[in-house]
């Protein structure tokens, strides 16, 4: 279930529902006027059958069978084209699956549209359906207005792919309308949610059963062990769960996961429940921010999506009733969008000094200075760093072989490999393996390895200024 406060419908929702075809008004109509085009089709079906508003009926890609075995398959990835009598103003759209057997379901893929029937695609979505049954749909942030319409199936269930219906959603009035593309692509993907890391969190309650079922639970990343309230405090309202996030977050919505292990009576469900919000240190000035929201007494985990994203510090959760007279939560996860997080990383800074040994870092608002092994130092025009003490900052994994007097940095799917006194250096990321120069190799120095800081930053995804009265060095996100 998803609470929606004055509710915003998030990129990625997936929209399960049984077989409903184009009947529905919120449906575009006049399906027998459009025109399909797909990538492939084998014999006994036909692309026009995902528009002929008969859930019976489906386009299948081509495949091979001999005695009833299949041998030979066309591979993802499929595609399929829509082109519309005219422009339409459309919020999104549904895919009606094959539900006689798992071949043929969508997972990854790609949305691109068009405005007239000469103009190229744009793309303006990549995403993933779960491998399930049940219709998948996506609604757009905002009403586009397409004339053409294509979705790349880049991976399947089984390599094939199969559609019983497709429709697009109408207009929905209370969106504005667009045909740029190319800027709500960019809208788009910034608007996409990103869990935030709780690892750091710390969460107290007003009442804790005993030291394992307590509230540190909740944001321990784990479903298991859960908070619950103390059996002896049974039905003393309220229960209060407050949230420290140890910084400010612009948080969009959250996730509650109630108790699972037990089995029968699904104690502690909130059934009714008010949220404050505090951007301060120590909590002294909440805002209320929701009042008597409650979720289902069942074990599904439930969404409350804010309309405004929340810019905050503390979560105070007022537990007001809940399910057997108890409150419980397994865990509690908070998302933010992509611009914001960009937005709020944007302001991180890290500052190396020539011939200082200490690194000033700039980070969600607070600044601490911490020092390396030795300091660096300018050789040619390149500023060398040790090779222990900053990247580990920018969260990379700083590896020594001795043996080969090779370095490694790994820092996310990016691999940097160099070796000590060698100008030639490899990167590798998830478009390969390409092979680079340094203006000056790595060296030891003093007893110490050091690396080429421009290079080895940059490549990692970070930006480097130098200012020459002061000798800083800043790097950024």
């Amino acid at each position: 279930m998803k609470i929606k406060i004055l509710s915003l419908v998030a990129l990625f929702a997936v929209i399960f529902q049984m077989t409903v075809l184009a009947t529905d008004n919120t449906f575009v109509t006049g399906k027998e006027n459009w025109k399909v085009k797909v990538s492939s089709v084998v014999s006994w079906s036909k692309a026009e059958n995902m528009i002929d508003q008969n859930a019976e009926t489906l386009w299948h890609t081509d495949y091979r069978a001999e005695n009833d075995v299949v041998v030979d398959t066309a591979k993802p990835p499929h595609i399929f084209e829509i082109t519309l009598p005219e422009v339409t103003e459309v919020s999104g759209f549904m895919i009606t699956p094959r539900t006689t057997n798992a071949g043929g379901w969508i997972t990854e893929y790609e949305v691109y549209v068009a405005h007239s029937d000469s103009d190229k695609y744009v793309k303006i979505h990549t995403g993933n359906f779960p491998a399930t049954k049940d219709n998948k749909s996506l609604k757009f942030f905002k009403n586009l207005e397409i004339k053409r319409f294509k979705l790349v199936a880049l991976t399947t269930r089984g390599d094939t792919c199969a559609i019983a219906e497709f429709d697009l959603y109408k207009a929905d009035d209370n969106k504005e309308t667009t045909c740029d593309y190319e800027a709500y692509a960019v809208y788009a993907e910034g608007a996409v949610l990103d869990k935030i890391d709780s690892s750091s969190f710390v969460a107290t309650s007003t009442s804790d059963w005993s030291d394992n079922v307590s509230a540190a639970n909740v944001v321990d990343g784990n479903l298991n062990p859960a908070w619950h309230s103390h059996p002896d405090d049974k039905d003393k309202y309220p229960y209060i769960l407050t949230v420290d996030m140890g910084m400010e977050f612009t948080v969009s919505e959250f996730i509650y996961y109630p108790r699972t292990d037990d089995k029968t009576a699904k104690n502690g469900v909130w059934t009714n429940f008010d949220i404050y919000a505090s951007l301060s240190e120590d909590g002294d000035d909440y805002t209320e921010i929701a009042k008597n929201l409650g979720f289902e007494v069942s074990y599904d985990a439930q969404t409350v999506t804010f309309e405004s994203p929340v810019k905050v510090r503390r979560f105070k959760f007022v537990i007001n009733e809940g399910s057997s007279g108890y409150a419980t939560c397994a865990e509690l996860e908070f998302f933010e969008t992509l611009a914001a997080k960009k937005e709020r990383e944007e302001g991180n800074k890290w500052i190396l000094t020539v011939g200082s040994d200490e690194i000033k870092i700039i980070k969600d608002g607070k600044t601490e200075v911490k020092k390396m092994d030795v300091a660096p130092f300018i050789s040619n025009g390149t500023t060398l760093i040790p090779l222990r003490g900053f990247f580990e900052e920018l969260g990379a994994e700083v590896s020594w072989d001795g043996s080969l007097r090779k370095v490694t940095v790994s820092y996310n799917k990016i691999k940097i490999e160099f070796t000590v006194m060698d100008y030639i250096v490899y990167v590798e990321d998830a478009g390969g393996r390409v092979r680079h120069s340094f203006p000056v190799p790595s060296q030891i120095h003093n007893s110490r390895t050091f690396i080429p800081l421009r290079f080895v930053s940059e490549q990692l995804g970070y930006k480097v200024s130098w200012n020459g009265e002061t000798r800083e060095i800043t790097i950024t996100k």
